[in-house]
């Protein structure tokens, strides 16, 4: 009995095979192997393009790491002819003497007072103002109220503007300069329906302030809102332990006769009153004019 064989045959994979053939002829594989050795060759160059990117990619990083090797070595060379042990320190004090100069610059001081604190101005307190100013800076660190008094000319509003410096180095954000007359005038102010700013708006202002000086304080025209207005000021920011100046040209008795009973009770319990006693500076350059 005989046996009889078909042989079947895939149209579509006979025509991959004879594409595979051709392919590989064309690039020039020729032999029983020829396909084989084609896919060898193509295995082989797509290993080499990943090769020499990987070899562009670790040269790149490696001249980043350079340059970033050098910026960081020029850096610190920076830091270190500036006094400080790291870059990262430098950056930090920079970072933190602009705020120093903003919370300063912002307090609202005048132009004249805020001259002489400037770097280079060869200015420096009287060992009278040293006196006043350490024992205010001291209360001022504590959240206390004071008030610092003297006749006028002795240097009250200049070394109010050094406490600012000095409460702004501290950490503080927001001091603010003014003058009584100043706070009762923004009231005011508001009282007019064209206003744009509420009166709670104003009080806030002075009241949420970091460290507030109140300029001759002592001047007032007595109107009883006034005095409200200036105890109900004092009373925030003494519930709040946010540190006070009053500045006054009149002697201790004027001063707590202007201030009322309610404010110097709260100067009495944690402040202080601080006297600025000494020849007026605007006598001294008068004095040195007229000598000329």
């Amino acid at each position: 009995m005989t046996t009889s064989t078909t042989t079947t045959t895939d149209p579509l994979r006979d025509a991959w095979q004879e594409q595979e053939q051709r392919a590989a002829e064309a690039a020039g594989f020729t032999g029983p192997d020829a396909v084989r050795d084609y896919y060898q060759h193509l295995a082989d160059e797509d290993a080499k393009r990943k090769a020499e990117a990987l070899a562009k990619h670790q040269a790149r990083l490696d001249e980043l790491r350079s340059k970033e090797a050098a910026q960081n070595a020029a850096r610190l060379a920076q830091a270190n002819a500036a006094g400080f042990a790291t870059y990262e320190e430098m950056v930090q004090a920079q970072r933190e003497a602009r705020r120093i100069a903003d919370a300063v610059r912002l307090a609202g001081l005048p132009p004249r007072h805020l001259e002489p604190l400037k770097a280079g101005s060869g200015f420096a307190l009287s060992d009278r103002q040293q006196a006043a100013f350490d024992r205010c800076a001291e209360l001022i660190d504590a959240g206390a109220i004071v008030a610092m008094i003297g006749e006028r000319g002795t240097g009250k509003t200049q070394v109010g503007a050094k406490l600012v410096v000095h409460h702004a180095k501290a950490g503080g954000n927001t001091p603010k300069y003014a003058k009584a007359i100043d706070f009762f005038r923004d009231l005011r102010a508001t009282f007019s329906r064209e206003a744009d700013t509420r009166e709670i708006e104003v009080i806030n202002r002075y009241a949420g302030a970091s460290f507030l000086i109140l300029d001759d304080a002592h001047e007032r025209t007595g109107s009883d809102w006034e005095l409200v207005q200036l105890v109900d000021l004092i009373d925030r920011r003494y519930s709040s332990r946010r540190p006070t100046l009053l500045i006054s040209n009149q002697t201790k008795q004027g001063t707590a006769e202007a201030l009322g009973p309610s404010i110097c009770s709260r100067l009495r319990e944690d402040g202080d009153v601080v006297e600025l006693t000494g020849q007026s500076y605007r006598e001294t350059i008068r004095s040195k004019r007229g000598a000329k």
